[in-house]
C-alpha cells in the first residue's frame, strides 16, 4: 500500500485530507504506508502537515524551468538521498539543472522555518531558486515517517517528450543523468 498525491492544480480536497489521516494512523500503528507528493502533491503535504492551507505562497517564477538543487546537510543522511551509494546522485542534482519545475506556488525556507509544525513533521532536503532569485523548498522527507515530496517533477525526464511546432514545449532535461535521477525517485 502507498499513497500518491500527484501534480495538477487545485485546493486540498476532503479525500486527500482523509487519506493523509489514514496514512498517519497506519504509520503510528506500525503499518508502513509511504506517502509521496509531486508538485501539487508536495504543496498538499506541506498544507496537511502544517494544518494550514495558507502556508503555501504564490508568485514564484518557476514554470517550465529545470533547476539544480541546493542540497541541505540533511540530504546526506536522508532515506531519500543519503548514504555513500547516492553520492553521485547528490553531486549531479547539485551541479546540473536536472529537476523540471512547473509551478508558481510553493514555500520559501523562511516560511517553512516560521511554521513549527512543519519542522516537527518534515525535513528540508533541498531548496531551489526561481528565475527572480527567490529560494523555495524543493525536496522534503518526513521526520520519522515514510513521507517524501518534491516540488519538482521527477517523472518528466523519462515520460514527457512533447513537441510543438518542431520544438520541445517544456524545458525538460532528457540526458542519461536526468533519466537516472527520475529512476531513482
Amino acid at each position: 500500500r502507498r499513497l500518491l498525491f500527484p501534480g495538477g492544480d487545485g485546493d486540498v480536497p476532503a479525500s486527500a485530507r482523509h487519506a493523509w489521516r489514514l496514512a498517519l494512523a497506519a504509520n503510528a500503528a506500525g503499518v508502513p504506508l509511504p506517502v509521496w507528493g509531486t508538485c501539487l502533491g508536495f504543496e498538499w503535504i506541506v498544507q496537511l502537515a502544517a494544518a494550514d492551507d495558507g502556508v503555501i505562497g504564490t508568485g514564484l517564477d518557476a514554470e517550465n524551468i529545470s533547476l539544480p538543487l541546493a542540497l541541505r546537510p540533511a540530504a546526506d543522511t536522508s532515506r531519500l538521498l543519503g548514504g555513500a551509494a547516492n553520492a553521485r546522485l547528490r553531486a549531479a542534482l547539485g551541479a546540473r539543472p536536472l529537476t523540471m519545475n512547473n509551478h508558481e506556488r510553493g514555500i520559501t525556507p523562511e516560511a517553512f522555518d516560521a511554521h513549527p509544525a512543519l519542522g516537527r513533521a518534515l525535513r528540508v532536503l533541498s531548496t531551489s531558486t526561481d528565475r527572480r532569485g527567490t529560494a523555495f523548498v524543493s525536496t522534503l522527507e518526513g521526520v520519522g515517517l515514510p513521507v517524501f515530496a518534491t516540488q519538482w517533477h521527477p517523472e518528466k525526464a523519462q515520460f514527457e517528450w512533447g513537441w510543438r511546432d518542431g520544438a520541445p514545449y517544456e524545458a525538460i532535461d532528457h540526458s542519461a543523468e536526468a533519466v537516472g535521477v527520475s529512476q531513482h525517485f
